[in-house]
């Protein structure tokens, strides 16, 4: 599969062509143009020079270039799929300001896999470097470089960047696959469910709710995801993935990837079970209550919404909870594989750049009481966001996570026990089973 790259800077002398619109992409036909067309004058020719190298590799690289970073933002809302590498130039000429196209470049990186390279003269390289090193941008430095102008070796150092990085970086070897993989999975789902009418497809997944019919975006993907995973899961291309490699990862990357696996962070109205809530600012908890008693909550439920208290746990406090709990020291070998009645819950994404670990003793849980909104009928209420304020959702634990710890969960509050063995019998069944 080819990867693609695109070229942002205003220095590309499309506006000098009749035949071509400046704001919108130029692919690599009229990229050939400008470049062989003697009548065209180049500003710039180190951009020149890039766009040409850039030309010359047409059977590794797949093409496109535009004049300003907000025209390529413009193009992405649009289409579907990114580039894997962009050339981002550093300075414009027109009425964009220095501010707003740092503002595009954060949210390329945000929205983006992309490997983004900062192509500027040398004279503004101590700029960008500070420029940098603001903390939404900072935060992505792996997939950031600089280019600069006037020097015939960079282009080619940079190619050679973009092949290390190619071996290195998961998103960058997989991503476009994965994209294309994607779309063709989902594209099966909706042929499969397309002989529906959108009056069938929402009274078959609804729930009748005063003379109407009303359905959430959650039940739409609880019957489109699992379809939509089975058919992934046959095409996807990292089916037994051989690595080879005598470094361990770095702890928190582990705990990146692990937060990744655990929660499902899309924001929601409806009050689940495996919610992680927090009130106020430092304190956090989990939802237990079932989710069949969320939608007649003060029917079901009396308004009392069953909650475990969330203590974020650091080397010290760790020590003083095992010594209070009477243990010297534990293992815990997943969320529910524990020689003591509680279990870890790590690296909760409680912001945007911040990941907390948190530890759950099921014996400490709380119900709290919520009022039945007035006006409101009992029967009818769901429970929501707005009526349980000062709460708000960070995230929900996600599958298969979820039924194994609330099980454990459960077991740990009401769980059955018996009488141990005595002493002798223990060391004779430990003998035995060596």
């Amino acid at each position: 599969m080819k990867h693609t790259i695109c070229f942002i800077d205003d220095k590309i002398p499309v506006a000098q062509s009749e035949y071509f619109d400046d704001t919108s992409v130029i692919n690599e036909s009229v990229l050939q143009y400008l470049l062989k067309n003697k009548s065209i004058e180049w500003e710039d020719l180190s951009v020149k020079r890039m766009c040409q190298t850039l030309m010359d590799k047409r059977d590794e690289w797949s093409i496109s270039a535009f004049t300003a970073p907000s025209f390529f933002e413009n193009h992405v809302h649009s289409t579907i799929g990114v580039p894997d590498v962009i050339i981002y130039d550093w300075d414009y000429n027109y009425a964009i300001g220095a501010n707003d196209s740092i503002d595009i470049l954060k949210r390329i990186l945000n929205n983006t896999f992309a490997l983004v390279f900062i192509f500027s003269a040398n004279d503004n390289t101590d700029e960008i470097k500070s420029s940098l090193k603001d903390k939404d941008i900072a935060r992505y430095k792996s997939r950031l470089g600089i280019v600069v102008k006037n020097n015939q070796k960079s282009v080619n150092a940079l190619l050679k960047k973009i092949e290390k990085k190619y071996t290195e970086n998961f998103s960058l070897s997989f991503g476009q696959e994965i994209i294309s993989k994607s779309n063709m999975a989902i594209s099966r789902v909706l042929a499969e469910i397309s002989s529906f009418s959108v009056e069938e497809f929402v009274l078959s997944i609804s729930e009748p709710r005063d003379n109407s019919y009303v359905s959430t975006n959650q039940d739409f993907l609880n019957v489109v995801l699992p379809r939509y995973k089975n058919q992934l899961c046959n095409n996807f291309p990292l089916a037994e993935l051989p690595i080879k490699t005598n470094e361990e990862p770095k702890v928190e990357n582990l705990k990146k990837i692990w937060s990744f696996r655990l929660y499902d962070t899309i924001s929601s109205n409806c009050v689940s079970r495996g919610d992680i809530i927090r009130k106020n600012k430092h304190d956090y908890y989990l939802v237990v209550s079932s989710d069949c008693h969320m939608n007649k909550f003060w029917k079901k439920n009396g308004g009392y919404l069953s909650l475990i208290p969330l203590k974020q746990i650091r080397k010290k406090q760790s020590k003083e909870l095992l010594k209070m709990m009477g243990i010297k020291d534990v293992t815990f070998h997943s969320l529910t594989s524990s020689s003591i009645s509680a279990t870890i819950l790590p690296a909760l994404p409680v912001s945007s750049s911040k990941l907390q670990d948190f530890i759950i003793i099921p014996k400490s849980i709380i119900s709290v009481h919520f009022p039945l909104p007035s006006g409101s009928k009992a029967e009818k209420e769901p429970l929501t966001y707005d009526k349980i304020e000062p709460y708000t959702k960070i995230a929900t634990i996600s599958e298969p996570f979820k039924s194994p710890l609330m099980q454990f969960i459960i077991e740990n509050i009401s769980g059955y026990g018996c009488p141990d063995f005595p002493k002798k019998l223990k060391e004779y069944f430990k003998e035995l089973t060596k």
